[in-house]
């Protein structure tokens, strides 16, 4: 989320999904995730949400397949973490 006053407007809440005419005039962050192998881009959603105040919000959703080590010899009482590495190029 941010804030950019030059979206000030006298409503409450305004949401722009990906498939509104308008959409790609708005910017949104580029995110990448290291460990993420494949994505499948048919299932991707993406909106953005402004409002009034001029406050923004850029949701995704994804279907995503990640890497990750796992040890399962203490299997089944063993506890398994994946640690994600988000960056922005």
């Amino acid at each position: 989320s941010w804030r950019d006053c030059r979206l000030m407007v006298n409503c409450l809440y305004l949401t722009i999904p990906d498939r509104n005419e308008n959409f790609d005039k708005f910017w949104a962050p580029a995110v990448r995730i290291a460990e993420r192998e494949d994505d499948n881009r048919d299932m991707l959603v993406r909106e953005h949400a402004v409002w009034g105040h001029g406050w923004v919000q850029y949701t995704e959703e994804h279907v995503s397949t990640f890497r990750c080590s796992f040890d399962f010899t203490e299997m089944p009482f063993d506890t398994q973490r994946c640690q994600l590495t988000f960056s922005m190029p």
